[in-house]
């Protein structure tokens, strides 16, 4: 980490020798299964996904994409060195409430204050006695889903105050998640080469490039082969939307229901060409029904279209995927 938004992620299932620059040293063994990778240098982010049973995947987009951050278990670093800016706390002073002067956690006296916004609820324990340090973090969104963090810290003759041990509690409906961390090791105001925040993704590798909408492929030599271009940021995300897994059923339904119901599930506009409705070329009320969860998107609403009498397929537009009639084939 460098300042407020230069940082480096390395999320193993192994542990890391060394970092040296923007390249990771793999111990021999154990064999890696999954290894990814975050970076960004202040004005673009990359991720990289190197999966020894799928293809390696990367990912580029313009700024800092806090969401990363927060869902990884490096976020309450992010609380603990960065408390008062990005990843901590950076909404306005006038949003806040001051609970309790004197809140008790892990035995500390702490001042706690909250936040709610949109049925989001956020409350902080701050140590006064120890720099301002936030030892506890809770995240409410209702009964059933909730975070805790709380963070243990050690005290440096030079730095100060420093995390040395954090531990992070998720209830969900689908029950309680913990884990606990320890930082085995540190070093303060160290200078990074500039290619540190930066990604150099692998011949091989399926790049989605946000910035420049589209997605490519790394040839050997480090050029783009098999680009595919898109209109609007919003027609590659249906694109990646295609490409994901259901995991639901169609009971038996007008077609127009079961397309609404997708694109609520996905939250991607569907529509149907209403042009070729006026023909009598696409009727949106015929019956269509599917039971086969597990298979991608793109092939579910193939086979829907399928059950029409008259052959249908879709087509992305600018953001819309657009169901429209096409010839039938010879």
């Amino acid at each position: 980490m460098d300042g407020d938004n230069r940082y480096q992620i390395v999320d193993s299932q192994f542990p890391i020798q060394e970092l040296k620059g923007s390249n990771v040293v793999q111990p021999q063994k154990p064999e890696p299964s999954r290894i990814v990778r975050y970076a960004c240098d202040g004005s673009t982010s990359e991720r990289l996904v190197l999966d020894v049973r799928t293809r390696q995947e990367g990912d580029v987009w313009n700024g800092d994409p806090g969401n990363e951050l927060a869902s990884r278990s490096v976020f309450p670093l992010m609380l603990a060195l960065r408390s008062y800016s990005r990843g901590g706390i950076e909404r306005s002073s006038k949003q806040w409430r001051v609970i309790s002067e004197n809140a008790i956690l892990d035995n500390k006296h702490c001042v706690k204050i909250q936040f709610e916004q949109s049925g989001i609820v956020e409350t902080y324990w701050i140590d006064s006695a120890r720099e301002d340090v936030i030892v506890g973090w809770e995240q409410r969104q209702s009964r059933s889903q909730s975070s805790f963090v709380s963070i243990q810290y050690r005290h440096d003759e030079k730095n100060g105050w420093l995390p040395s041990r954090w531990t992070e509690t998720r209830h969900s409906n689908w029950g309680k998640q913990s884990s606990e961390n320890t930082v085995t090791q540190f070093s303060i105001n160290e200078k990074f080469p500039k290619e540190t925040f930066t990604l150099a993704f692998p011949p091989g590798t399926t790049v989605v490039d946000r910035k420049l909408v589209e997605k490519y492929v790394v040839a050997k030599d480090g050029s783009k082969v098999d680009v595919l271009k898109f209109d609007s940021p919003g027609s590659l995300r249906i694109h990646e939307t295609l490409e994901s897994q259901v995991d639901f059923s169609i009971d038996p339904e007008p077609l127009k229901n079961a397309l609404e119901f997708i694109a609520s599930r996905y939250q991607i506009e569907v529509v149907i060409d209403p042009q070729a409705v006026k023909r009598g070329l696409i009727d949106p009320s015929i019956d269509v029904k599917l039971a086969a969860p597990g298979i991608k998107l793109r092939s579910t609403l193939n086979l829907l279209l399928e059950q029409s009498r008259k052959p249908l397929g879709f087509e992305v537009r600018k953001g819309t995927l657009v169901i429209i009639p096409v010839a039938r084939p010879k």
